[in-house]
């Protein structure tokens, strides 16, 4: 008799990976992103189902309208704690105690079901009228969702770190005004340019290049990519690296 298929593995491997525990509902929190870029419609029932219960969650008053706000920064904005302190001014401390208990109440509250009431200290509207502040007002106020953040929220916050002076938001900045920079691999060796490979070997050697994440100056090499394939026969690895240079267009 062949062996069949687990059908309950996938199910266990999420309620394993994400528990409604603190821990739990925190790397959720983390993973959110990932979770709902990779669902699929009628067809993961136990990830959508952990998804709406921390939507649920969320959307229920069981936050403080900060401890709202810093969920929002921090975890749908992608926000550093320094950062979600800075733009709310208040101390890191503050924003990793907001973290923790707001945590904590979003995990009784997806175990619950019900509404779980917890007493907090009402917050003051912030004053400024930028589209990043009227959001966080709103999102503390619960008009706003914490989980849905607008595109116009998202460039206001690129602005205001670039403002406070944050590199890789005035690099982001510019190349949405000038576009992305273009990336032209050198090659060492004129052959290696012309490799006689099978669509297999090419995806191995698309496997192995290593991925240039930084922006260099004009024309800085900004690493290497190592192309290579094994012979069949004598068992070598034909190839060299490659030097790879920005070009800002």
């Amino acid at each position: 008799m062949a062996k069949g298929a687990d059908i309950y593995s996938a199910s266990k491997r999420i309620d394993d990976e994400f528990p409604y525990e603190p821990v739990g509902v925190f790397r959720l929190l983390k993973e959110i992103h990932r979770l709902d870029a990779r669902l699929v419609p009628g067809a993961d029932y136990d990830t959508a189902v952990i998804i709406r219960d921390l939507k649920d969650a969320l959307d229920s008053p069981v936050l403080t309208a900060r401890q709202r706000q810093v969920v929002a920064l921090y975890f749908f904005t992608d926000s550093t704690m320094e950062e979600t302190g800075a733009i709310l001014d208040i101390r890191k401390n503050t924003v990793i105690e907001a973290l923790n208990e707001a945590v904590y109440r979003i995990s009784s509250q997806m175990k619950a079901g019900n509404p779980v009431e917890f007493k907090g200290r009402a917050t003051k509207p912030i004053k400024n009228r930028r589209p990043l502040f009227t959001w966080l007002n709103a999102v503390g106020s619960g008009e706003a969702p914490v989980y849905e953040v607008p595109a116009t929220v998202m460039t206001d916050l690129l602005m205001w770190l670039d403002e406070n002076g944050d590199e890789k938001a005035q690099e982001v900045l510019r190349q949405r005004r000038e576009g992305p920079p273009e990336v032209k691999t050198v090659y060492q060796n004129p052959e290696d340019e012309y490799l006689c490979l099978n669509p297999r070997q090419l995806r191995h050697r698309h496997e192995k290049e290593e991925r240039v994440s930084d922006v260099l100056p004009k024309f800085d090499v900004s690493g290497s990519k190592k192309c290579a394939v094994k012979d069949r026969k004598t068992s070598e690895w034909i190839g060299s690296r490659k030097k790879l240079y920005i070009f800002p267009r």
